[in-house]
C-alpha cells in the first residue's frame, strides 16, 4: 500500500493549486488549524506517518463499513510541501465517485470556509493541470478496495447534489 501513496505524492510533486504559493494570497490559512484539527489519512496512509517528528496520528470515530477506523494526522509545526499527507497535496479538491465508479474533481465543501480558491471554484481558482493530477491520484486510488471505500463514503456524506460548490 506504502507504494501506492509514493505514487500519488510523485505525480503531485511538481504540481500546485495555483504556479505560486498560494499561501501567499491566505496566509498559509489551511495549515493554521487548531490544536486538535487535523487532515484525514487515506487507508492505509497512516504508515507514512508514523514515529514522524511533528505529526501524531489519532483515531477517529468514523469507520468505514469493512470495520477501517478512518486516522487523523495532526501536525504540530509547519512542514514541507514533500512532508504531508495528499489530503493536504489535493487541498481544496476532492475526488467524488459517481454512480458508475468514475471520479469527478471538485471543491471540497470543507475548504470554503478556508481557502480562497474554493471559494472562487474550479473555473478560477486552480489551474487545470493540478485538476488533471488529482483526477489521476483519485483512479489510482480506486483501484485499491479500502481506498474505493473511503472514497465512496466520503463522497456520500460531502455530496451536495453533485454541484460545484463555492461560497
Amino acid at each position: 500500500m506504502t507504494k501506492v501513496f509514493e505514487k500519488t505524492y510523485k505525480i503531485l510533486s511538481t504540481c500546485t493549486p495555483l504556479p505560486v504559493d498560494c499561501g501567499q494570497l491566505c496566509e498559509s490559512a489551511c495549515c493554521k488549524g487548531e490544536e486538535d484539527a487535523g487532515m484525514l489519512l487515506f487507508p492505509g496512509e497512516e504508515t507514512l506517518f508514523l514515529n514522524r517528528e511533528g505529526f501524531e496520528i489519532i483515531e477517529t470515530e468514523y469507520v468505514l463499513a469493512s470495520g477501517f477506523v478512518v486516522k487523523l494526522l495532526l501536525c504540530h509545526a509547519a512542514c514541507s510541501r514533500d512532508e504531508r499527507p495528499l489530503a493536504c497535496r489535493i487541498f481544496p479538491l476532492l475526488g467524488f465517485s459517481t454512480e458508475d465508479n468514475t471520479i469527478e474533481v471538485r471543491v471540497d465543501p470543507r475548504a470554503v470556509h478556508v481557502c480562497p480558491l474554493a471559494y472562487v471554484g474550479l473555473e478560477e481558482g486552480v489551474t487545470t493541470e493540478f485538476i488533471q493530477k488529482v483526477q489521476k491520484v483519485f483512479e489510482i486510488l480506486m483501484k485499491d478496495p479500502l481506498c474505493a471505500e473511503f472514497i465512496k463514503t466520503m463522497t456520500a456524506q460531502l455530496d451536495f447534489g453533485g454541484e460545484e460548490r463555492g461560497g
